[in-house]
């Protein structure tokens, strides 16, 4: 023993996890890794105590935390070794395991959108291009829609991983009292739970809320359109040069040139995304997945679920709902963005 605490954040992505770990980030006895969020450590079987506490700076602090929710998408086999790699470094130390949990579809769609909005809006399709300057990009664009992405086993478990496989196996292999889950409707509410536990007082904002994203767009200018965009603090009328595509999206602006991109292909990519999604047409396509996830989640101990959590996760397997990508203002300055002419400004 170190006489650290130590918390991990292993999932699910899209269901409060950025908020959480805020949280910790925003309290002084606590500590997260110093260079991104998601540092993947017990990815890598080579991981020592020593390597793990080298990506924090924790000299005067009372917990290490990290949020990774690739570890809950890397699949079964990869997840049991990501455990077993936990269980050999930090089996000894004083640890929890969170896992956040939403309703199935609601979280698949966003987490559909946010893949979107993060990569295929920029980059296209391959998840190995990830440079302005890939020779690669565009050149495969993503125009599946949320149905396309059921039919392909990998893209489906992807969206929905077996929730309850995943945490009885923590339970099973790291104990039933290092285990919380929480629904991300209890979220704010649980946090004041969890750092009692972790002996840590709270004096955050329960209503923190982070890392919301906006559905990208695309503006295709044949010839000297003009268009309407809404920033943030204005909105514009602006014309866009003949043969240019400007994207908008949560990472930025850019303003790309037909005579290097495909722009018909990028395009007409945007029109097979699916925008208004009722889960009743889903859940038909899942009766098998939800039944073993009803089934599962009730065995788990009660003692695990923080507050509500438990009755609100069971309860939304039940619940039929038409979820639509968010639109929404970006946080662009439209003047910045070169070969733009500013029609009008409001």
């Amino acid at each position: 023993m170190i006489g650290k605490k130590f918390a991990i954040n292993l999932g699910f992505a899209r269901s409060g996890t950025t908020t959480l770990h805020r949280h910790f980030t925003n309290n002084d006895m606590c500590c997260v890794p110093e260079e991104e969020k998601e540092i993947k450590a017990f990815m890598d079987d080579s991981i020592t105590l020593d390597k793990y506490l080298s990506k924090f700076n924790h000299d005067g602090k009372r917990v290490i935390f990290e949020s990774s929710p690739p570890y809950c998408h890397t699949g079964i086999q990869g997840y049991t070794k990501v455990l077993q790699n936990i269980k050999s470094i930090l089996g000894e130390q004083d640890l929890i395991l969170i896992f956040n949990i939403r309703e199935p579809i609601e979280r698949a769609f966003s987490h559909y959108w946010y893949n979107i909005g993060k990569h295929h809006s920029i980059f296209g399709k391959r998840w190995n291009v990830k440079s302005y300057d890939h020779e690669r990009r565009f050149k495969d664009v993503f125009d599946s829609s949320f149905y396309d992405c059921l039919k392909i086993q990998k893209q489906r478990e992807g969206l929905f991983p077996p929730y309850h496989l995943i945490i009885r196996y923590a339970v099973e292999l790291l104990g039933v009292d290092r285990v919380k889950i929480i629904h991300v409707n209890e979220l704010n509410q649980a946090v004041p739970e969890i750092f009692k536990e972790l002996g840590v007082p709270y004096d955050g904002d329960p209503a923190l809320k982070v890392n919301q994203y906006v559905q990208p767009s695309y503006y295709h200018s044949k010839n000297n359109n003009i268009f309407e965009v809404t920033t943030i603090n204005n909105k514009y009328l602006i014309k866009i040069p003949s043969n240019k595509l400007l994207i908008l999206s949560g990472v930025g602006a850019e303003l790309l040139d037909g005579e290097q991109y495909d722009l018909w292909k990028i395009a007409g990519a945007a029109n097979h995304w699916t925008r208004t999604l009722d889960s009743r047409l889903v859940q038909k396509r899942l009766i098998k997945y939800y039944k073993k996830l009803y089934e599962g989640f009730s065995k788990i101990e009660d003692s695990c679920f923080v507050g509500d959590s438990k009755a609100l996760f069971l309860e939304s397997l039940f619940t039929h709902k038409v979820h639509k990508s968010k639109t929404g203002s970006f946080n662009h300055k439209i003047e910045d963005i070169d070969g733009i002419e500013i029609m009008h400004k409001v």
